[in-house]
């Protein structure tokens, strides 16, 4: 927890999004099946908070309560604005931010295919992390993040408050699946948005990445679901 701890007040500073003081009421399945706190009936997506009012919508953009629903994080033409610098800091800190909520939850998981899973994004983004680090010194990339890029931590942060409610058990696991479900369906729509405009090792960076990532958020689903998750 301390590790999201630090990331999130690292990017606090230059966030403008301030939480709604407005509780919202999750909408459950009409046959209210586990899993569906979860779920935006009304949007197709996923509630990442749905107290404050943060939702990830159908596209994986993060959206803040309000008129218009505003972007929490980088807008799509910030995205593809962003420098090599920016594409390198910001991969980077998904990396690390995957990795903290892993070894978080890890010791709190019970099923064992979930803690595989746990394992397995602490290995591979841990690896990934180094890669990205060995070609940012290699091609003479210094990583910066963009200002305004904080939607990965703050998403995981708001993600492991609500887990960090459910006692260990099947709760707790199908909860922390479902973060790990919303966090890669983000991660997958940056790289996409970036993959259109960016070029040489940028570009190379993405290409090998997200990949992985796609592999990953589907992993995540099929445990999600065969938690008893309900999938938008």
């Amino acid at each position: 927890m301390r590790k999201i701890a630090f990331l999130l007040a690292s990017a606090a500073a230059c966030s403008p999004y301030r939480p709604s003081q407005t509780p919202l009421t999750p909408v459950r399945s009409a046959a209210g099946a586990l899993g569906s706190e979860f779920i935006d009936t009304g949007t197709g997506g996923m509630w990442i908070d749905s107290v404050g009012g943060i939702r990830l919508d159908a596209t994986g953009t993060i959206r803040a309560p309000g008129a218009g629903r505003p972007i929490v994080g980088l807008t799509p033409e910030q995205i593809t604005a962003m420098t090599a610098s920016n594409v390198f800091a910001h991969v980077a800190m998904s990396d690390s931010v995957e990795i903290a909520l892993s070894e978080w939850g890890l010791p709190r998981i019970t099923n064992g295919l979930v803690a595989d899973f746990a394992r397995r994004m602490i290995d591979e983004h841990s690896g990934h992390r180094g890669i990205v680090a060995m070609m940012a010194a290699t091609n003479g990339v210094t990583p910066a993040r963009a200002v305004g890029d904080t939607a990965d931590v703050f998403a995981a942060t708001r993600a492991m408050a609500r887990v960090a409610k459910q006692a260990s058990g099947d709760d707790f696991d199908r909860e922390f699946i479902g973060a790990q479900v919303m966090l890669h369906r983000h991660m997958v729509r940056d790289l996409r948005l970036a993959q259109a405009s960016a070029t040489g090792v940028t570009r190379l960076l993405i290409d090998q990445t997200l990949p992985a990532v796609e592999q990953h958020l589907t992993a995540a689903v099929q445990l999600w679901r065969e938690r008893g998750g309900v999938q938008p």
